[in-house]
């Protein structure tokens, strides 16, 4: 409480992410790319919205890419 008896909040704290291994991450980003899930190692680190939209534009070029040739 400060003079005037008003409850302070504290100030908000960002908490880090967990520390993840370039190790990890760049064999899950190799495997993602093989099996053509692109963004999956953005998704592990944290960056789900980054990783999510990679993999959505990535499947999409994927079929535009690929359709015409399995007509």
């Amino acid at each position: 409480m400060n003079i005037l008896g008003i409850k302070q909040s504290s100030p908000s704290v960002v908490q880090p992410l967990p520390y993840k291994s370039p190790g990890t991450v760049a064999l899950i980003a190799f495997i993602g790319g093989i099996f053509a899930l692109p963004g999956i190692g953005h998704i592990y680190v944290g960056k789900v919205g980054r990783g999510i939209g990679i993999l959505i534009l990535g499947l999409i070029l994927y079929a535009l890419l690929l359709l015409p040739y399995s007509l």
